[in-house]
């Protein structure tokens, strides 16, 4: 990866221009753009951080985060995972871990890390403003996670 530079001046462009039409379909035509000045300098910039303070859960939870915006959900798995490991009570890393194994497929381990989401979520009103999503997301993984034991077992 290679180092941090800043952002450009395009992703501040985009930016406006994201707020200007900040619908669906415009995202989409405008993908590249997001990933070219904005993900890919905040991964460059996060990956620069966790070679400095390679033990900062918060470190790995932003790579899990962006892996996640970047559709590389195997890898937000991954580095979700390393934060729990440097700090099992980060909650917010609980909840992006749930909607990463979603996208893996992993149903029934997404609906045990929102459970653990849900025990810790009381400690943060930032993250129990998330509550009512990550309940609709879970009670999904729980009918796909149901639907998957049926066909598989």
């Amino acid at each position: 990866m290679p180092a941090f530079k800043g952002f450009p001046a395009e992703a501040i462009e985009f930016l406006r221009e994201l707020e200007d039409n900040n619908d669906r379909d415009w995202f989409k035509a405008n993908r590249e753009r997001y990933d070219t000045f904005l993900l890919e300098p905040a991964r460059a910039l996060a990956e620069q951080a966790a070679g400095v303070h390679p033990h900062d859960s918060t470190v790995h939870l932003l790579l899990g985060r962006i892996e996640l915006a970047a559709g590389r959900p195997a890898a937000g798995v991954d580095e979700l995972r390393r934060a729990l490991r440097l700090d099992p009570l980060l909650v917010a890393a609980h909840r992006c871990l749930g909607y990463a194994l979603v996208a893996t497929g992993r149903f029934a381990e997404a609906v045990e890390q929102w459970d653990q989401w849900e025990r810790l979520a009381a400690r943060s009103e930032a993250e129990l403003a998330q509550l009512d999503a990550v309940r609709r997301a879970k009670t999904a993984a729980q009918t796909l996670s149901g639907a998957g034991a049926g066909l598989h077992g």
